[in-house]
C-alpha cells in the first residue's frame, strides 16, 4: 500500500479526475483517509486545540498548497467480504 495527498494550488484538473478513474478501472484501488483532514478542520474551529495535525501536514506540502483528500492506494491482496445490507424498504421513510 502507498499513501498520498491530493493537494491543490488552484483547482482540480479534468486530467487528474480522468487519471483517477482510469486507475480505478484497472483494479488499482484508493481509500480515503479522512481523519487527518477532519482533525485539521477541528483544530481550525476549536482555538484551544494545538495545530499538531495542521503543522504536520504543512511540513509535507509545498508552501501555499492545501490538502483536499488524503488516501492510500494499491492493489487488493484479498477479496473483500460483502458488506451487510438491509433491504431498501427497511430504510425508507413511511
Amino acid at each position: 500500500m502507498d499513501a498520498g495527498v491530493l493537494s491543490l494550488w488552484f483547482g482540480i484538473s479534468r486530467a487528474l479526475r480522468v487519471a483517477g478513474n482510469v486507475a480505478a478501472a484497472s483494479g488499482y484501488l484508493k481509500r480515503a483517509l479522512n481523519q487527518v483532514l477532519e482533525r485539521m478542520d477541528r483544530e481550525t474551529s476549536v482555538p484551544s486545540l494545538p495545530p499538531r495535525f495542521t503543522n504536520a501536514m504543512a511540513g509535507r506540502l509545498p508552501s501555499g498548497w492545501h490538502p483536499v483528500m488524503a488516501f492510500r492506494t494499491g492493489y487488493p491482496t484479498a477479496d473483500p467480504l460483502p458488506s451487510p445490507r438491509r433491504p431498501a424498504e427497511d430504510a425508507q421513510l413511511r
